[in-house]
């Protein structure tokens, strides 16, 4: 079904049947199925942006939602119909409304659940979508979810949509004020900050972006550009809590928090001064949890998103309580949480206080604080100096072990070539520095204290190092945009099919107008503004930025060049980010056709590429653009070799199952 097509609703999986019958012919109305919810309007008059709000409504498994796109002074006769229609439905009823209707809004509501004689759910105030679909009413816009009964007056149900097990039971106003801070809620859980200017963008990156996690609460501390933030309100917020939300808490630094000097970090402080076990994050969680998307970010001093940490989270215990003088010492924060470094490679243990993954023989990527560590598989020297070192939000590092000339080298060199596989991202970003030997406090080893000559020039071409990929995935895995670029196309052809149109070119045509083809001269590093749109969801703007530099990268350097391999390759990623699957999974397969014909089937490169290509078209849930796809990504199966063929077995396997059904099924709903 196209987006928008007035057909018969279909039941949907793992919820209640959907509406039965849409309206009649004659009937001034329309209904279409929008995502997860019905999105009721005037017929002829579909609203993109009503349409936008169902199509992004998180999926209620004990109510129909239904969006109501209809005028303040509708006729009584259209109401009439919605009632009609509403009748038939016999699973409970979510309510939104597409258009604000002020302080009517409560009294639409009742009035729909006095005539449909059954209870219902509506907001008494406007709703703010916000990221994973969820519905948050803003304490000063409104109580909340209401459930509406037919002659007696609503109940409050929730702030939120879906409602999270930590929502206290009354929240009509901040958590607490003080003198100098307050605590407000936000759609995934409360932000203490210090009273001042009303941070208005803060405010929306953090509801737009923030992660909503059901099971955990999030606590943003600080407020970029503002005061610190002082422990003793911290202290305040955590006694507001419900003893039952206490154990879900997981704590974000966002702006500055008043820490003595010389103490553990904020995340000891906060064990000790709570006295219980605290979780820190090392950087804003972002997308939608249960979904790929579902990410993390650091975060700058400017509040802007840096680079996705590898350590993503930290669990601090408080010191024991003693009577001497001098407090007693901190255990080592334990990394709770993290992503795998490099796809591909095997994690050899898992220590108390770190994550050890095998990277060659002799040789181990460890997960530290600020990044990454490649160093003999043993101990030794003043490792805690490593893992402790303070993690620079902008610029991720992957230290090397200097234990002996010999092993100094080796392990540079290792790790230029793990930076070459990171993500494109992280790896523009990244340095690679050495961990010296003997190091006697964490502030030895900081990013910023080092010369920047440490890190590799962007972009490095293959023979600047021994570049050598990491083992091969057993399978099709989580995509990962650190294969090398795709077979190229003309800058024509990427402003047609990039879904961008015109905006392509006017973006392109500013970057390069006063760039002649046979001059090489470069544009302004552009990757920070792009993973600040990717991050904010802007994805149209990050790939109008990509093609521009794309097409620099075409006419400066030619379509072989590693400058035009890697904007490619970025445009793979953002396709992906974008949950365009189809999109992704042609320019993956692109990615793995360009590798054959100039490196050969041996390349683990071009494996990685048909690895992603298979993760990507397996989440295509268009039935016809699934099967054209197919075809060649079988090709491609036959011709890279794998560790085994069952990968290339179960994608015939699979298109055979498609081919008995019928072309309205969803290839990817019954996904193995």
């Amino acid at each position: 079904m196209k987006p928008g097509e007035p057909v018969t609703p279909a039941p949907r999986p793992g919820g209640g049947p959907a509406l039965r019958r849409r309206f009649g012919g004659r009937s001034p109305l329309a209904c279409v199925e929008a995502g997860e919810a019905l999105l009721i309007y005037p017929a002829g008059r579909l609203d993109p942006q009503a349409q936008a709000l169902a199509g992004g409504v998180a999926r209620d498994p004990e109510h129909t939602v239904v969006v109501l796109d209809l005028p303040l002074d509708a006729p009584a006769e259209w109401w009439t119909s919605v009632v009609r229609l509403l009748k038939r439905q016999n699973e409970g009823l979510r309510l939104i409304f597409g258009r604000q209707h002020g302080n009517t809004s409560p009294a639409i509501a009742q009035m729909l659940a006095d005539r449909l004689r059954r209870p219902l759910l509506a907001p008494d105030g406007p709703v703010t979508p916000t990221a994973g679909g969820v519905l948050f009413v803003p304490t000063d816009r409104g109580a909340g979810w209401l459930t509406f009964r037919p002659g007696v007056p609503p109940r409050r149900e929730s702030r939120r949509f879906p409602k999270p097990r930590w929502e206290p039971d009354e929240e009509n106003g901040p958590w607490y004020t003080s003198e100098v801070s307050v605590a407000e809620a936000l759609p995934a859980g409360v932000w203490a900050r210090p009273m001042g200017d009303d941070p208005h963008d803060h405010r929306q990156r953090l509801v737009g972006g923030l992660l909503f996690r059901a099971e955990l609460l999030t606590i943003v501390l600080g407020c970029p550009g503002a005061p610190a933030l002082p422990l003793k309100e911290v202290a305040r917020l955590w006694d507001a809590l419900q003893p039952a939300a206490r154990n879900a808490v997981r704590f974000v630094q966002y702006g500055p928090v008043a820490v003595p000097e010389g103490s553990g970090g904020l995340g000891q402080e906060l064990a000790d001064l709570l006295r219980v076990p605290v979780r820190l994050c090392t950087g804003l969680p972002t997308g939608r949890a249960g979904d790929h998307s579902a990410d993390m970010y650091t975060i700058c001093e400017d509040g802007s998103p840096g680079w996705r940490p590898f350590a993503r989270e930290f669990g601090h215990v408080p010191r024991p309580e003693g009577g001497g003088a001098a407090p007693a010492a901190a255990a080592p924060p334990e990394i709770v949480s993290h992503r795998r470094p490099l796809p591909g490679i095997p994690e050899t243990m898992r220590g108390v206080y770190q994550y050890i993954y095998q990277y060659a023989p002799g040789a181990v990527l460890e997960v530290v604080r600020s990044g990454l560590w490649m160093r003999p598989p043993e101990d030794h020297g003043d490792i805690g100096a490593v893992r402790s070192a303070p993690m620079d939000p902008a610029v991720p590092v992957i230290w090397y072990d200097t234990g002996s000339r010999e092993t100094e080298q080796r392990m540079r060199r290792l790790a230029e070539e793990a930076r070459q596989h990171l993500d494109p991202l992280t790896r523009e970003v990244c340095r690679v520095l050495p961990a010296v030997s003997g190091a006697s406090a964490a502030g030895a080893l900081s990013p910023r204290a080092l010369p920047p000559a440490a890190r590799p020039a962007r972009p490095e071409t293959p023979a600047a190092a021994e570049v050598r990929a990491p083992a091969r995935r057993p399978g099709p895995g989580p995509a990962t945009p650190d294969a090398p670029a795709a077979a190229l196309r003309s800058p024509v052809h990427v402003a047609a099919h990039s879904g961008l149109g015109g905006q392509v070119s006017r973006h392109a045509a500013t970057a390069l107008t006063a760039v002649p083809a046979q001059v090489a001269e470069p544009l302004p590093d552009p990757h920070r503004a792009i993973w600040q749109a990717v991050q904010a969801g802007r994805h149209t703007e990050a790939a109008a930025m990509v093609a521009a530099m794309e097409e620099h990268a075409l006419r400066t350097a030619g379509p072989d060049s590693p400058e035009t391999r890697h904007w490619l390759e970025i445009r793979a990623d953002l396709a992906r980010r974008a949950d365009d699957y189809v999109r992704a999974t042609e320019l993956c397969i692109a990615v793995a056709h360009a590798l054959l014909r100039h490196h050969g089937p041996d390349t683990p490169e071009a494996g990685t590429a048909v690895d992603n290509a298979h993760h990507c078209w397996e989440r295509v849930t268009d039935f016809a653009e699934f099967r054209r796809i197919a075809p060649d990504l079988i090709a491609l199966r036959q011709a890279v070799p794998g560790p085994d063929d069952r990968f290339l077995r179960a994608a015939r396997r699979r298109l055979e199952q498609l081919d008995t059904r019928t072309a309205s099924s969803s290839p990817v709903a019954r996904r193995a």
